[in-house]
């Protein structure tokens, strides 16, 4: 065989591979391509389809589906997968529960939800919400959808109704616009009745100037939109990441058996004194008049029997107020942390003082670069960590703080692994392993989380592999044992979008990093097992800053309260979007 020959040839397998790589590569740009306008084509759907999404809620406050409204939406042909009223029901206090099976049994000319109806006196409102889109045929989508409903019973209780379903709608995208939806499929039914709300708005009942009450219920923010949309000129407000929203501490302060409320905020912070159910704001009167604040947390430092105050600031040094006979007076030789988001305090190392985690969370755009807060040796450590960071996960250079209470009015800064740098929303302790000292989650709000357990003389030990691949991109957590089995389990909030949870489940396939999936999926239940790894249980919620575990319900078990928003457009600005 010459060599001319072997050349030849070789030349050839080269030239055959490369075309062979750039065809794949073709092939897998072509299939992106496609499955980016799939994905685009269907959120257009959704979008073209809200008058469909306002006719069925109308109708489903008539009690009537299909109804006045939506019947023009729906096939004469519509299939049904119907559910049935099971007999037995389930009392958990003054909750009842209506047990109801979805049918697996397709149905044709039968009435949609006419056995939850049958339940109602009327609603007081009913709103849906579109979790996922996927075309099945030339021109049919199927579509996941959730109701929640509250209203009347016949027998005059509150009903709550929460329904998940899927429908098929045949969309023509013709003049004018044709929908036909032509199944209807129920895969769960959550149906509650009780005598009573849980909780009642009683502002104008704990607040008695009606000038307090406007002001309690109204909204800065809302008044400054309203006005830019309709084209006044507003000024200009500094809104950074991590200090956007005020922070509630409630505390017995002057020790009347009645809990005080204090509220912090960029402005002027607000005390509320109770009492006897009547909240009147006296900051002055307790030297808690503070303003530019961004959390507060009301503990014994100095082990004397009553409450002090360390309050959170961002723009300024944080500062420890010691309680003086009700009194709160700044402790001026105590140097507290800037940047600061949230407080936590335990005894972390069992000396009978409680300590201090400090959270932290910078904004670049304060000073464009680093301003002056910093040290040149810290700015250096941080720009050594960016170059090691993983991908998508967030480092400020602002880190977080354990500061150890010395017992002389002191607070010192530990050289310890919890200090980490993140754009920290919450650290919260709990002893999860049980071995007699406290341990720390910490919620990050652009990056991993950190669970880190006390191993004493050994440390603060990163044990985050025991939370899987869930843990990170949260906002609060809460520790409490839910199902009594004498182990803790976390709660840990998050931000949750149904529009994010479909596009990033779609665009990880495509090459998105799959850990960005967690940045809509909302809050998790995580159950602590006998070998301490833990079962994360996906709880969509909205866009969850926070919640906190308590039995509501006194029926003996933890049930949880959440704090959800981030932003909702005045009403008369609204549109029918979905995030």
């Amino acid at each position: 065989m010459s060599r001319k020959f072997l050349f030849v040839f070789s030349a050839l397998c080269v030239g055959f591979y490369l075309l062979f790589v750039a065809f794949l590569k073709y092939q897998k740009r072509y299939h992106n391509n496609k499955v980016l306008a799939q994905i685009q084509k269907n959120e257009e759907v959704l979008d073209t389809l809200s008058p469909v999404w306002r006719a069925l809620e109308k109708d489903v406050n008539n009690l009537e589906l299909p109804g006045h409204y939506s019947s023009s939406y729906f096939s004469k042909e519509l299939v049904v997968y119907a559910i049935t009223a099971n007999t037995k029901k389930r009392q958990r206090t003054s909750l009842e529960k209506l047990d109801y099976t979805c049918s697996s049994v397709p149905q044709k000319l039968v009435p949609v939800w006419q056995e939850i109806f049958s339940q109602v006196q009327y609603f007081k409102y009913a709103e849906t919400a579109r979790v996922e889109i996927e075309l099945v045929d030339e021109s049919i989508y199927s579509i996941d959808l959730y109701m929640d409903a509250l209203g009347k019973s016949h027998d005059n209780q509150f009903i709550s109704v929460y329904a998940e379903f899927s429908i098929k709608v045949d969309v023509k995208n013709e003049e004018p616009l044709q929908v036909l939806i032509t199944e209807w499929k129920n895969t769960k039914i959550d149906i509650r009745k009780s005598k009573q709300l849980l909780f009642s708005d009683d502002t104008d009942v704990v607040i008695q100037s009606p000038k307090a009450i406007i002001e309690a219920n109204g909204s800065f923010q809302e008044e400054q939109v309203i006005k830019a949309l309709q084209g006044e000129k507003v000024p200009s407000f500094f809104f950074g990441d991590g200090v956007d929203t005020g922070k509630v501490s409630i505390c017995d302060i002057d020790k009347d058996g009645w809990d005080d409320v204090y509220i912090t905020s960029k402005g002027r912070n607000v005390f509320l004194k109770n009492n006897n159910g009547v909240l009147e704001e006296i900051s002055s009167q307790h030297g808690l008049n503070l303003k530019k604040s961004s959390c507060s947390l009301f503990v014994d430092v100095d082990n004397d029997g009553d409450e002090d105050a360390i309050i959170g600031r961002y723009l300024k040094k944080s500062l420890l107020l010691i309680n003086d006979g009700g009194t709160f007076r700044i402790k001026k030789d105590v140097e507290l942390p800037r940047f600061v988001t949230s407080i936590s305090s335990a005894d972390y190392n069992n000396d009978g003082l409680l300590d201090l985690y400090v959270s932290t969370y910078y904004v670049t755009k304060l000073a464009g670069t680093y301003d002056q807060s910093f040290s040149s040796e810290e700015i250096r450590e941080y720009r050594s960590l960016l170059k090691k960071k993983k991908k998508g996960d967030s480092r400020n250079i602002a880190r977080n703080m354990l500061l150890r209470n010395n017992g002389s009015g002191q607070f010192v800064l530990e050289n310890s692994s919890v200090n980490v740098h993140t754009s920290g929303h919450q650290g919260c302790w709990s002893d999860f392993d049980q071995d007699n000292d406290v341990d720390l989650y910490i919620a990050n709000d652009f990056g991993r989380d950190f669970l880190f357990r006390n191993d004493q003389e050994n440390g603060f030990n990163d044990v985050s592999h025991l939370l899987g691949s869930i843990g990170s991109f949260s906002m609060g957590i809460s520790w409490g044992d839910y199902n009594n089995d004498q182990k803790m389990d976390m709660f840990v909030s998050g931000m949750y979008s149904k529009a994010g949870s479909r596009l990033t489940k779609r665009l990880i396939p495509l090459g998105l990093d799959p850990q960005f999936l967690r940045m809509a999926q909302g809050n998790f239940l995580f159950t602590r097992h006998t070998n301490n790894n833990f079962q994360p249980q996906n709880m969509k919620g909205l866009w969850s800053w926070g919640g906190q575990f308590g039995d509501f319900d006194n029926d003996g078990y933890l049930d949880i309260y959440l704090v959800d928003g981030y932003y909702t457009a005045p009403k008369q600005f609204r549109r029918g979007g979905d995030t």
